[in-house]
Order: C-alpha cells, then structure tokens, then sequence
C-alpha cells in the first residue's frame, strides 16, 4: 500500500510536538506543585516552632510521662485545686475554668508556678496562620502535641483523634535539604509534619491544601487548553508546510505524466522549483530527451528502412510474375516462384503497414478528407469480406444508420476491415457477427462484436501494442482460420489511423461470450 509523504511529515510533526509539549507543560506542572509544597512545608514548620519555643519554657517533667519525675506535693497540690475548682464550680455556676485558672496562684513546692500554668494554656497556633486559613478554606488547621511516651499533652479542638506517624524517607536517597528528613504526610487535601520538641515530645501540624490543590488544578486545565491550541496551531502550520512541499512534487509529478509518445520532448520548467528538487527535475529532464531522440532515431530508421525496402521488394515481385508467365516451366518451380511471390507480397504488405505506422507518429499521415457515410463504409466492407466467413457458418447481423463524418474514405474503410476481419478470424463456428452504426450525441459510434471466445484480461491492455499477436491473447480452443497477411500491426495501424481522425477506440471483452470493438468519431 502506498504512503503519503504529506501524511508521515504531518504525522511525525505532531508526534514531536507533543512529546515536547507534554514535557515542558510536565516539567513545569511538578515543578510548580513542588514550589507550593515547600510554601506550605515552610508554614507550617514557622507554626510547629512556636508551639516548640513555647514547650522550651515547661519544666521537664511537664514534656515527660505525666507521674514520671513530678514531685509528689505537686501532684497533692493538683489534686486539691481539682477539688477546689470543682466546688467553686458548683458555687458560682457563672464561673468558667479559664476564669478560676486566672485567680489561682501558687507558690513553690506545693504547686505549679503562674508561668508554666499559663505556657499550657498558651499552645495554640499563631493566630495570623489560623486567621489566613480560616479566610482561604472552610476547615482550620490543627496541632497536636505528645510527650515523649507518645500520650496527648496539648491538642486544638478539630485535632484528629488518631495519628500514624508518615514513613521516613527510603535509606539511599541523598536529601535535597534538611526538610527533607522531616516526616510529612500528604492525605488527601490534608498535609501534615511531625517535628520533634524538647524532651522528646513530638509537634505534629496539619493544614488543609484544598486551595493549594484547587490552584493547580486550574493551572493544570490551563496547561491542557495551552498545549491543545499550540498543538492545533502547529498542525495547521505544519498542513499548510506540507502542502507546500507536496505541491511542488506534485507538480513535477503532473508535468511528468504529460510525456508520451506525441511529446516526448516535453520538459519540466526549473526556474519554479525548490533547489533541493532542482537535481531531480534536471534528472527527469536529460531523460526525456535520451528518449525522445531514442524514439526519433527508430522512427527515422523504420520510416527510411521501409521506403528504401518498397523499390528492390517492386522489383523482385516484377520477376517472379514475369518468370511465372513462361509456361515452360514445370510444376515444381512454379510452385516454388509462387511461394517466393506469396513471401515477397507479405513483405510488402509488411512494409507499407510499417511506413504508415511510422507517419503516423511524425505526425506526417497524411489524411484525404471528404464528408462519407459511416454506414455505407461498413456495409461496402462487409459485402467485400462476408465470403471469408462462410467457411464457419457465420451469422451476421446489421444495425447500420446514416451517419456522416469527415474523414479519409480509404483509411477508415481500412479501419472497419481491420476488425471486421479479426471478428472473422477468432469467431467460433456457427457463431455471430453484430456491426452497428449510430449517433451518439455529437459522436458516431461504430460497434464490430464477435461471439467468439474471449480475449484475456491480462492481454487486453497490450491488444493495440506493435506486433502483438491476438493469438496468444485468445483461447487456444478457438477454431481460427488464418488470414493472410496478419504481422500483429493491424490494430495498431488501426488505432492510429483512428487517433489521426481525432477519435478514440476501445476494446471489451469476457472469456466465452465474445469481444467488442468501439469505434467512436466526431460527426459533422
């Protein structure tokens, strides 16, 4: 199957563009959501070390297990002020635990000082991070702060009641920084780092990226839309190039299909063409001229060879009569002079076919013109050639109407003669003979069929062709009577003399039911 230059450069464009295309929009898309990752890292890690400089100021057995290292008068003192708040509670039901807790004061040992009192009620994100995210999204960040045994010391309200810890980065992997040996966990809209305090207790901090993840989805959609319009853009160019290109071997291609053999001579123009074609033109163009003077060099041989062969063929046919009028001469020699005349005349015939051919093509047949009857030039033929046919019982039948064109009375009658006598010589016995003549339009149309056996498709292109015998083309089942004088010239001189008239022949046949010949001229 052939392939189109045009679609493959199409094609590769395309492929090369995406690819490109898909790679920078790529490029660009991680390296976007990798910025915005570490904005959020670097945020929430500036609010995880606040609630770290506020766990500095506890005392170490506040970051520890909460009965392991705690004096026990404190731990005594606790219990009483429990009891305390609990009836002062019951007292004033108006009173709130954040209201008794600022009333209360504590002197050292028997319970805790006013200031970590205050450093436990204090752990609560930067207000300006809470205030940002509450703005932007609908859920606000959490914290959640564990001591070193892993229980709960401080936590905000929306803090989730369960926490895995994230992996830790894969042994091997070199770290483009130091956060990145900080565990961070991405669920969802919901990032989260887990940085580790004094004592170590753990500060975990988790935000929404809901915002984040909206920003560059739409990004992403931009991309999308970006790379679809520059995609189809390109391919429009890389069409309209194409067809640029195409073009100009198109047009090399159809001056080319323009040689034959009436213009052989034909040339390519060079000044329109693009340089990289010019050496494929200049090619093309030196070869039809070797043809075209190969072709005229055979056309002037055949035309010289057979008028230089008319006169010495004259004579010799001049002798062999003259020798045959002696009636001296016995039966042996004359069959032998009248086989030698039988030669001579074929190779006349041969010659003159010949020479005719070789004018045709020089364009130098010279045509006597006069207005003639096509139907009176078939039936004149058909009563010449009807004996022919008698040995295989022919049937003819006639559809003749009056149809007039300009032409040369003695070539067309040789035309009808032609293929009336082909109709002859590969017709079955008992077989049909149809020739027509009608108007067709403008036209006039000559039809000549046989029932004989077919002419096989393979052949059919190559009827026409110089010395192409219809024999092999034919069944060999055919019963043939052979006429005399067929060198395989017939229906080329046939489609000559027709081109010569301006009109056109063609040829139909199926294997068993017979062939068809067209004749079709212009009629006046």
């Amino acid at each position: 199957m052939a392939r189109s230059l045009r679609n493959r450069i199409l094609i590769w464009h395309i492929v090369s563009l995406t690819i490109v295309t898909t790679l920078l929009s790529g490029s660009f898309y991680f390296g976007l959501q990798q910025s915005r990752n570490r904005e959020i890292d670097f945020e929430i890690e500036g609010a995880a070390q606040s609630l770290i400089s506020l766990l500095r100021a506890l005392p170490t057995f506040e970051l520890r297990a909460e009965k392991e290292g705690v004096p026990p008068e404190v731990l005594a003192r606790r219990r009483e002020l429990e009891r305390e708040r609990q009836r002062r509670l019951r007292d004033n039901p108006d009173a709130t635990p954040e209201s008794l807790a600022e009333e209360e004061d504590f002197d050292p040992p028997f319970g805790l000082p006013r200031g970590p009192e205050r450093v436990l009620r204090s752990l609560q994100l930067p207000a300006a991070f809470v205030e940002r995210h509450r703005r932007r999204e609908e859920v606000l960040p959490y914290f959640v702060i564990l001591r070193a045994d892993g229980s709960r010391m401080a936590a905000s309200a929306n803090a989730p009641t369960t926490l895995s810890k994230p992996e830790q980065p894969r042994f091997g992997i070199p770290p483009m920084s130091y956060r990145a040996r900080i565990p961070i966990k991405q669920d969802g809209n919901w990032r989260e780092m887990w940085l580790t305090g004094p004592e170590g207790s753990q500060v975990i901090v988790g935000r929404s990226t809901k915002a984040e993840d909206g920003e560059l989805r739409r990004w992403l959609f931009t991309l999308l839309i970006l790379n679809l319009g520059i995609l189809s853009l390109s391919s429009l160019t890389a069409w309209w190039m194409s067809k640029k290109v195409v073009a100009s071997i198109n047009r090399i291609s159809n001056e080319a299909s323009l040689l034959s053999l009436e213009k052989l001579d034909h040339q390519i123009a060079v000044g329109n063409v693009d340089v990289e074609l010019k050496g494929l033109v200049e090619t093309l163009n030196g070869t039809y001229q070797q043809l075209a003077d190969a072709f005229q060099r055979q056309r002037q041989f055949t035309a010289d060879a057979s008028h230089e062969l008319r006169t010495p063929l004259t004579i010799v046919l001049g002798n062999l009569e003259l020798a045959l009028l002696n009636q001296n001469l016995d039966e042996h020699d004359r069959e032998s002079l009248e086989a030698a005349q039988r030669a001579a005349k074929r190779m006349k015939n041969l010659m003159e076919h010949l020479l005719m051919l070789a004018r045709a093509d020089s364009k130098k047949l010279s045509l006597q013109k006069e207005r003639c009857d096509l139907a009176t030039l078939v039936e004149e033929c058909y009563e010449l050639l009807e004996p022919l046919g008698r040995d295989k019982n022919l049937k003819w039948n006639l559809a003749l109407d009056t149809c007039y064109v300009e032409g040369d009375t003695k070539l067309l009658s040789q035309v009808i003669i032609n293929l009336i006598s082909n109709a002859i010589h590969y017709n079955r016995r008992d077989g049909e003979i149809h020739l027509s003549v009608h108007a067709d339009g403008a036209m006039n149309v000559v039809k000549v069929r046989d029932t004989g056996m077919g002419i096989q498709a393979d052949a059919i292109p190559h009827l026409f062709e110089r010395f192409f015998r219809q024999d092999a083309a034919r069944s060999n089942t055919t019963e043939t009577s052979k006429l005399p004088g067929s060198q395989g010239l017939g229906l080329a001189i046939t489609k000559s003399i027709v081109a010569a008239h301006g009109g056109e022949i063609t040829v139909s046949s199926q294997p068993d039911k017979g062939t068809e010949f067209t004749v079709t001229l212009a009629g006046v």
